[in-house]
């Protein structure tokens, strides 16, 4: 309840499912939310988030180090010299990924000091898009945008593979399954790629060429089902049917434009759209 100066009383109602809100100022201000949010890390400690022109912010994540102060790495304090973060991760060392628009790769070591990827040319571009890590072989996955697929050895932080097939120079998502592989959604479709063969293996179905060709995200669900996220619709793709069904507005969905996916345990479904 607030109390406003010549304008009476403001309720403001418990959120019906449970959210609160954080703020996140490039100004400074308390619980001002000013930034554009990209992408959301958390590494058992701390919370990352990153921003489009806000730089990364670090604050302490439930449970963490409670007394520790929020920090913020932008190009006037740090090594960034690019403030548009697209894509945060981390790794079994504590190490902490971050990919620019259009200033390349970065990592934070420890979490105290920002530096910026020495292999940057064999990456191929400064516009990073997406990361993801796979704990099980100990590698950084990088999508680009233009450049193709990346990969590193996490504990060396040295490329071992790079994938720029023509058809598949842009990348929008990356997605580990249960199995471990890694599906790679481009503005041309999606595809797996084999790190142990270093190969791309074409995505292929009974119903394959009806998926549009920009991806903007894909997950997995514990059926075993892969879900596809484009500006036609949500797509479930069962592998073992070779079945894929297309789900719209005429289904339900707000907008028919769906930019991320996510599979909760219990078998729920949750997915955003750009309404």
């Amino acid at each position: 309840w607030l109390g406003l100066y010549q304008t009476g009383v403001l309720v403001a109602p418990k959120s019906r499912f449970g959210f609160s809100y954080m703020g996140f100022s490039t100004r400074g201000m308390p619980g001002e939310n000013n930034t554009v949010v990209t992408d959301v890390y958390e590494d058992g400690q701390n919370l990352w988030v990153a921003t489009d022109g806000g730089g990364l912010f670090c604050r302490p994540a439930a449970g963490g180090r409670k007394r520790q102060a929020e920090r913020v790495f932008t190009r006037d304090n740090s090594a960034l010299n690019n403030n548009a973060i697209l894509t945060v991760t981390g790794d079994r060392y504590g190490t902490i990924w971050l990919g620019t628009y259009l200033g390349g790769l970065y990592y934070i070591e420890g979490g105290a000091t920002l530096k910026p990827y020495p292999y940057a040319d064999q990456v191929g571009t400064d516009r990073i898009r997406t990361l993801v890590y796979d704990p099980a072989r100990d590698l950084l996955y990088v999508g680009t945008s233009g450049a193709g697929l990346t990969v590193i050895d996490a504990k060396t932080r040295k490329p071992v593979a790079r994938q720029v097939d023509e058809d598949y120079r842009w990348i929008s998502a990356l997605h580990l399954d249960a199995t471990g592989r890694l599906w790679v959604g481009s503005y041309n479709g999606p595809f797996c790629y084999d790190p142990s063969l270093d190969r791309i293996i074409p995505f292929s179905g009974t119903a394959g060429s009806n998926l549009p060709p920009r991806i903007y995200d894909i997950c997995s669900s514990a059926d075993g089902s892969i879900w596809f996220g484009t500006e036609e619709g949500l797509f479930q793709w069962n592998e073992t049917s070779r079945e894929l069904r297309r789900y719209t507005q005429q289904d339900g969905l707000s907008n028919n434009v769906v930019r991320a996916i996510l599979s909760a345990d219990g078998g729920d479904m949750w997915v955003s759209t750009s309404s």
